[in-house]
């Protein structure tokens, strides 16, 4: 196997492992199935958004970790992921869960950006 093939190996990996991680949390902790008056078609797409988000904040960052050797992108989201499963230790009203699982692309945004900046400041 090449050195990227590798690289992407471990990203995939790390990806399910992040989704399975956030998904048994999500459905067993916190009870993030709907409920019994959810339609059909509400369930799958937001569990479709849900899987693909959670697997590419997982996959993503590492891949940009073993690729480009930054620190940041993977350090943010052990952040993020960490802060979920301590939300539900937090006395806090508003869960972070639900937030992290519903606008991720916003987190993902944060993370690439943070990242690209670690990628100039490294390369200049």
């Amino acid at each position: 196997m090449t050195e990227r093939g590798r690289q992407i190996a471990v990203a995939v990996v790390v990806g399910f492992v992040n989704l399975g991680l956030l998904l048994w949390y999500g459905e067993v902790v916190l009870n993030l199935s709907g409920g019994p008056y959810v339609s059909r078609l509400n369930f799958v797409a937001t569990w479709s958004f849900w899987i693909g988000g959670l697997w590419v904040m997982g996959a993503l960052p590492t891949y940009l970790a073993v690729r480009n050797r930054l620190l940041s992108p993977l350090l943010l989201t052990g952040l993020f992921t960490g802060y979920c499963f301590w939300d539900s230790f937090s006395t806090s009203m508003e869960s972070f869960t639900p937030l992290y699982y519903g606008v991720w692309p916003f987190f993902l945004t944060i993370i690439l950006l943070v990242g690209g900046v670690e990628y100039y400041l490294c390369r200049s």
